[in-house]
């Protein structure tokens, strides 16, 4: 089953919708951040396969902050100027002080709820989401069991003080990063 959710978050309320495995639980938890485009159906339907594989998957909205943000075109969001901006402008909003306190929110919400099993919970994440599942492996140490990240951008840049891999000493969790050149 998919529920929308409200999750209690360090400036308001952020909705997400919850991925729950068929059958008898509890199952361990997982956030699944979204990529820079946001909470839409094609995360849902990701989402919704992780379920499928035993874990309940939570995907929040971490556009939270900006409430009525309108969803991205894809196919359009770096080619538009106009729209460009406005995801740059979103992403910047996420700093890493922002990202880690909201993905305490998110486990907590996790792993208070019924159908979740465990003191810890996994991340994921495509691109920018892969970038948050670092980040918040390396902020939340053992509230993290697992993170991945798939393509992520920016986890490991020279000279760049937010960069995510300086707090590789503060992981617990099991890490996998995955990425492809084509």
């Amino acid at each position: 089953p998919r529920l929308d959710v409200e999750i209690p978050a360090p400036d308001g309320t952020a909705k997400g919708t919850l991925h729950i495995p068929d059958g008898t639980g509890p199952w361990p938890g997982v956030v699944m951040f979204p990529d820079a485009f946001g909470l839409r159906e094609t995360q849902s339907e990701m989402a919704d396969k992780l379920a499928s594989l035993g874990y309940v998957t939570l995907v929040p909205d971490i556009y939270y902050r900006s409430p009525g943000w309108a969803p991205f075109d894809p196919a359009t969001a770096f080619s538009q100027e106009g729209e460009r901006g406005r995801l740059f402008g979103l992403m910047r909003a996420l700093t890493n002080d922002r990202i880690a306190a909201d993905a305490d929110a998110y486990a907590d919400f996790l792993l208070a709820r019924p159908e979740v099993r465990g003191t810890a919970v996994g991340t994921t994440g495509y691109c920018a989401g892969g970038r948050m599942s670092m980040v918040a492996a390396g902020a939340l140490g053992p509230k993290v069991a697992a993170a991945a990240s798939f393509h992520g951008g920016r986890i490991a840049v020279e000279d760049d003080p937010t960069s995510p891999h300086l707090k590789a000493g503060q992981i617990s969790a099991t890490v996998y990063v995955a990425g492809a050149i084509e």
